[in-house]
């Protein structure tokens, strides 16, 4: 018998025994991939090699992946093969070696090295791929073990590489079957299980779905480690081996309950069934998550970390039909280091990574499990008596927003009780949710603005006044703690696990409940996200268009990153902050470093927006006044009143001119004065904005203006200037935004990269690259024009065919057919094309573009026999799931489902027919 990891190291010995390249396994995040949430196939990294974006730095790879899939998040537990991480053994090939090769490397490794008995194999192969077919027998596969399947077709998307593929079945055993008297390959039982799959990359699909044999042909091949492992340790399920026993029996350790396998007998009072079913998904579960945080994927409200959290709360549900009520992830994650951790060094490295968020999202929704449950149940005590079987949909979202319950887990747990939830009700509180959102938001209220609002902070902070900003000279500075506030975690107030000592040797217990507003606090703990007041700081608040600094603070045992600023009216700069580490207390002396390259950054593109400002009024007139700005690390944009279009060759100026005054090095001064004497010099003052008595004047050569922000001390610091767009945004409102410094850098490189890429593509050199462009439009123009011309041609042959299948319904000529029409306009003159060729009767044309159906209806003459084409287009219409209508000679409409588009025209005569009799 082989152990998993033995497995592992076999398969990727035996290929690069064949001269693959052992490639790691890449990161769950999905890289440069924003279609994808998840790493969910071992093909995801090499995607730019098969769809032709980058060049491969080998010809063969063979790698053991990390995948996470949840579509079948249900399943798991209740088949012998589902679960939601797993490890996908591949082989790949970029152009090199093929379907032969493949095949038959495939076979030795499965029938010579693990030794399955070929009396147990399968293979199954596209009906169309005889090469498919005679490699297979020839690698010594019996005929009658290749079973043909329309389904073993691969595509990379509606367009792009695709190819047949074959699968490796292994048969387990009648005995692990239906029992029905058919049940063969493609079985929805367990007898049968697929052990590796294997894609041949040999065409490139287009639009229209043409098919043409790719230059370079590719392998992609995947073999589940679970799935060989149940083969070759003859055992029943992924669960029983070894890669997930020790995390069963963990689980089964800590609740006390013995793991029943599916046939042996439990003298126990309580439910193997339901005990087996919440073993296997719990340590699914948390292999699942310890996999997913050791990649640095975070817990959050959407994305990848909604996943994350929607996977590690079922975990936490199930332990709790367990009998499991104290925390338990921790130990699940040392099953997983201690089984996985020489294979993925990331669950050792990341450690400290992984044990905070699993300590953390473990208390969070411990306390407020209970609760929501109770509330549940409540609940469904209430439907019952009421005779009802479906919950109310936003009394759903009502209790995701106080509990935190994702709405697939409550309905999971209502399920359970037989009902249904009302998922139409609760997309519609989630609408009503997000837009009540934007609106707080356009009203200055957005995420965490009341975490500044509560009424202890604004009454302490009014007692402190105002905080000194000693950052103009400074980026570390030692300062004290004034003032330390926190907010429940989720609402629910609860604090950190462990008990915490405070000066004096006073003890508060660690499982303390806080009130659920902000509340003065005098310590703060590690995982805890508190507001602090500082009696001076060195991080610039968000003013004047400059993002506020970023940082970190450092006291004894304690650290603590930056995570916003704010100022409050009275001047008082409010510090949002994580305790990463040990105890913050107030009256700490801590040191604080804001980010030295953060800062620089915006500093440069501060500056380069004063020299933009003055570029612009040099180039276009005085009376450019600036309208709004926002001055990032990566970028600047700046808004200005000015009433025409800019052109190319003035903001080509503005660029000249601003970065001439980067050139000339000027110094930059700054000092403070009295506004009379600075409206005197000339300082350029924002607009609309009060100012007090004294004000701050920076000048760098011919600018001059009011700012509170922070600068470089020399314009040549900014390095370069780079207007990137330009364009309007309101009436007599313009927008620029540029790029300074290693931005500036970064964009050439991209330009230069991008202007190669486009040259080897056109098949010429850089400084060639717009002639041959503008050949290639030529002839792309006149290739388009010849395909429109063969395009109206054979719409005309096909139209001329449909005439021909006219039918007779109670006297009335009609024609219904589904067509080829890319949009709705090509549908209707279609229509039009057929209805001029009919003396009368009606017509009805389907097709199917870009998933959706297009529908359009026709009677002629107009008012015949009382037929109205909108009326019947509407009824047509609801079987595709849509809706329509128009006038009585001519109507349209559209439908979700294209599926039941042929039904929908099969209909159509009797549709007419109800009409002419009714």
């Amino acid at each position: 018998m082989y152990t998993g990891n033995q497995l592992r190291e076999m398969f990727l010995e035996f290929f690069q025994d064949k001269g693959h390249t052992l490639v790691p396994g890449a990161s769950l995040i999905p890289k440069d991939d924003p279609s994808l949430l998840l790493t969910v196939a071992g093909m995801v990294p090499f995607k730019p090699y098969f769809l032709g974006r980058t060049e491969p730095p080998y010809s063969r790879a063979a790698t053991c992946q990390k995948c996470v899939r949840t579509p079948d998040l249900e399943e798991v537990g209740k088949t012998a093969r589902h679960a939601t991480s797993f490890e996908m053994l591949g082989n790949f090939s970029f152009g090199d070696y093929f379907k032969e090769d493949a095949i038959k490397w495939a076979w030795e490794y499965v029938t010579e090295v693990l030794g399955i008995s070929v009396q147990r194999l399968w293979v199954t192969i596209h009906p169309e791929d005889r090469e498919a077919r005679e490699f297979w027998l020839r690698a010594g596969v019996q005929e009658d073990r290749v079973v043909e399947d329309e389904t073993n077709f691969w595509a990379a998307g509606p367009v792009g590489p695709c190819g047949p593929c074959s699968e490796i079945y292994v048969d387990l055993g009648v005995e692990r079957g239906c029992g029905r008297e058919g049940c063969a390959v493609g079985c929805d039982c367990d007898r049968f299980l697929e052990i590796w799959n294997l894609v041949f990359m040999q065409y490139s699909r287009d639009e229209e779905g043409a098919l043409t044999p790719l230059p370079k042909r590719n392998i992609d091949t995947g073999m589940g480690l679970d799935r060989i492992a149940v083969v070759m340790q003859d055992v029943d399920t992924i669960f029983d081996t070894d890669l997930f026993r020790p995390l069963i029996d963990k689980v089964s350790a800590i609740s006390g309950i013995p793991y029943i396998r599916e046939g042996e007998t439990d003298f126990s009072e309580l439910s193997p069934e339901r005990n087996r079913l919440a073993m296997k998904v719990v340590a699914d579960h948390c292999r699942c998550v310890v996999s997913m945080l050791s990649d640095g994927i975070r817990p959050s409200s959407d994305g990848r970390g909604y996943v994350l959290r929607r996977i590690l709360r079922r975990a936490v549900r199930y332990a709790r039909l367990l009998g499991i009520e104290r925390p338990f992830l921790e130990d699940m994650y040392a099953v997983v280091l201690e089984h996985y951790g020489q294979w993925y060094p990331q669950l050792e490295s990341n450690r400290v990574f992984i044990l905070n968020h699993l300590r953390l999202e473990e208390k969070n929704f411990q306390a407020t499990l209970e609760q929501g449950i109770l509330l549940l149940q409540e609940r469904v005590g209430r439907l019952r008596a009421e005779g009802c079987a479906c919950f109310d949909g936003q009394e759903a979202f009502r209790i995701y927003e106080t509990y935190g319950f994702p709405i697939e887990l409550t309905a999971e747990i209502l399920a359970e009780q037989g009902l249904d939830v009302d998922m139409a009700a609760y997309e519609d509180a989630v609408e009503k949710h997000r837009v009540l959102a934007q609106e707080a938001s356009r009203q200055g209220q957005g995420e965490g603005a009341e975490d500044y609002a509560g009424e202890a902070l604004v009454n302490r902070a009014r007692e402190l006044g105002p905080t000194p900003f000693v950052g103009y000279d400074s980026l570390c500075h030692k300062v004290m703690v004034k003032a330390l506030f926190l907010k429940g975690e989720d609402g629910c107030g609860i604090r950190s696990t462990g008990d915490v000592r405070l000066p004096g040797d006073v003890r508060l217990p660690g499982d303390v409940r806080l009130p659920c507003d902000v509340r003065l606090t005098s310590f703060a703990g590690e995982g805890d996200v508190a507001l602090c007041v500082l009696s001076e700081t060195p991080f610039y608040v968000e003013s004047g268009g400059q993002v506020s600094d970023r940082g970190v603070m450092v006291a004894g045992g304690a650290d603590a990153v930056l995570l916003d600023l704010k100022k409050l009216d009275n001047g008082a700069v409010v510090h949002r902050i994580e305790v990463k580490q040990g105890v913050l207390k107030t009256g700490d002396t801590v040191d604080v470093f804001v980010d030295r390259d953060v800062r620089q950054a915006v500093t440069r593109h501060h500056s380069a927006t004063h020299l933009l400002h003055g570029a612009l009024r040099h180039v276009l007139g005085k009376h450019v006044q600036q309208a709004g700005s926002a001055v990032m690390p990566d970028r600047l944009r700046f808004d200005f009143t000015h009433f025409a279009a800019v052109s190319a060759q003035e903001l080509q100026r503005v660029e000249d001119w601003a970065n001439a005054q980067v050139l000339a090095d000027h110094e930059v001064t700054v000092e403070e004065t009295s506004l009379a004497a600075a409206n005197e010099r000339g300082a350029v003052a924002l607009f609309g904005e009060k100012y007090g008595d004294r004000v701050r004047m920076v000048a760098m050569g011919p600018s001059t203006e009011l700012c509170g922000g922070t600068h470089v001390r020399r314009t040549g610091e900014i390095g370069l200037i780079k207007i990137v767009s330009e364009g309007g945004i309101g009436a007599g409102l313009r927008r620029v935004e540029a790029l300074a410094g290693q931005e500036c850098l970064a964009y050439v490189r991209l330009l230069e990269t991008q202007v190669r890429e486009v040259a080897d593509v056109l098949k010429t050199s850089a400084a060639d690259v717009v002639t041959r462009a503008e050949q290639a439009m030529v002839q792309l123009k006149d290739q388009e024009r010849k395909l429109q011309h063969l395009a109206g041609a054979v719409s005309k042959h096909q139209m001329d065919k449909l005439v021909e299948r006219v039918r007779d319904v109670d006297g009335v000529p009609v024609l219904a057919a589904k067509v080829q029409a890319g949009d709705m306009d090509a549908l209707r003159r279609n229509a039009d094309f057929v209805r001029d060729r009919l003396k009368e009767g009606v017509v009805v044309l389907g097709a199917v573009a870009e998933d959706k159906v297009n529908l359009v209806a026709a009677v002629k003459p107009s008012g015949l026999k009382s037929l109205h084409a909108g009326k019947i287009i509407k009824e047509v219409a609801v079987i595709t799931g849509g809706n329509g209508g128009g006038k009585p000679d001519i109507a349209q409409a559209g439908g979700k489902d294209p599926a039941r588009l042929g039904e929908a025209l099969d209909r159509v005569d009797d549709i007419v027919r109800g009409f002419l009799r009714g």
